[in-house]
């Protein structure tokens, strides 16, 4: 019961985060646990995905190699958020997919969307 609820919740903020974010989006890395979770003091949360990398990595990431982040000081963002800390929380991997520019923090990408996958049963 609870985690349909959850799946509910989570398929709501899905469906937010894929109407406020950019059609263009190529770099993503493959399911993993999230890790290095960061607040920092402009209201993005930057954190790390246990996974590989997949397509192009923009040049302003280079350094950062699985590392992302979101601005939390939006709606769509801090909807984001919440996804990643039930993750982060409950031990669930997640997808990341971001818009190829580091338009939030320099040296890190931006998140397009993050999807969660299914919880264990």
């Amino acid at each position: 019961m609870v985690f349909s609820k959850i799946k509910v919740t989570l398929v709501s903020v899905f469906a937010l985060l894929v109407m406020a974010s950019p059609a263009a989006a190529s770099n993503s890395n493959g399911f993993g646990y999230v890790s290095q979770v960061y607040g920092m003091g402009n209201g993005s949360v930057m954190f790390s995905v246990a996974a590989s990398r997949t397509g192009t990595i923009p040049p302003c990431a280079a350094t950062s190699g699985v590392r992302w982040v979101i601005d939390a000081s939006t709606v769509s963002g801090q909807a984001a958020a919440q996804v990643l800390i039930m993750a982060y929380t409950h031990h669930l991997q997640i997808y990341v997919t971001g818009i190829e520019v580091c338009s939030i923090w320099g040296d890190t990408e931006t998140v397009n969307y993050i999807y969660l996958a299914d919880p264990p049963y």
